[in-house]
């Protein structure tokens, strides 16, 4: 996401926005980059890959926080099961079951996230003109 943070920000290299985005926590960083997709000039022109792409890590996010703050049980059988967090004090009473498939699909998913933004993100280097390279300085040579 740091790739799309920065494209967001107009693609300057220079910006801290790996800074900008863990500076935040992740519902701000939703807010915030919708925010820039829409409200931002230099976004006016963006396609909706931009929006597909909150959109996804909104949905990550959320399962991901799902299986970190839920409380998790382990039957005798070896079977796992989840209470997924809630504002009821007695949430944990309600409980579902995690096959690891379930967990291998979210893994997938993120793996494929990550790769359509890299991909995403080498094509949009690829388009960039070059910039001219700053000459090194000479050394002087032995005989100054």
């Amino acid at each position: 996401m740091i790739e799309i943070v920065q494209d967001l920000l107009g693609g300057n290299r220079a910006m801290p926005s790996r800074q900008i985005f863990y500076g935040m926590i992740a519902a701000a960083r939703i807010k915030v980059l919708r925010s820039i997709l829409e409200e931002g000039p230099l976004n006016a022109t963006k396609d909706d890959f931009y929006d597909k792409t909150i959109d996804e890590y909104k949905s990550l996010n959320k399962i991901r926080n799902d299986y970190i703050h839920g409380l998790w049980y382990t039957h005798a059988s070896g079977r796992l099961f989840i209470s997924e967090r809630t504002t009821d004090d007695l949430h944990f009473m309600e409980q579902r079951e995690v096959e690891l498939k379930e967990i291998e699909k979210f893994i997938l998913r993120m793996g494929a996230f990550v790769q359509t933004i890299r991909r995403h993100s080498h094509k949009r280097r690829m388009k960039q003109p070059s910039s001219p390279q700053t000459p090194s300085p000479r050394l002087p040579s032995k005989d100054t």
